[in-house]
């Protein structure tokens, strides 16, 4: 299955125009690119959508997608320096 790769969302974060324009541009309602950049929504094979939004962004449809199984985002140690001390302890 796939999803909408990180690459994809970080331009579209990163672009100068807002993501519910782009999505208009695509041909697609603002909502449902939401929705289909976040999860929400299934994303079908080379889903057109995406596409479009991708290459308005410069990307190919390759970039534009990840397989579900491949990391979405790199692990984050939230809690520093303090993981596996004992609670207890300041």
């Amino acid at each position: 299955m796939l999803i909408a790769s990180r690459t994809l969302l970080d331009k579209i974060k990163l672009s100068p125009t807002p993501a519910y324009r782009l999505a208009i541009a695509a041909g697609c309602h603002p909502s449902t690119l939401s929705r289909l950049l976040h999860g929400a929504a299934r994303v079908r094979d080379n889903d057109v959508r995406i596409v479009a939004v991708g290459r308005q962004l410069g990307l190919t449809a390759a970039e534009c997608f990840v397989e579900k199984n491949e990391p979405f985002r790199q692990p984050t140690d939230r809690c520093g320096e303090r993981c596996g001390q004992d609670e207890s302890q300041p």
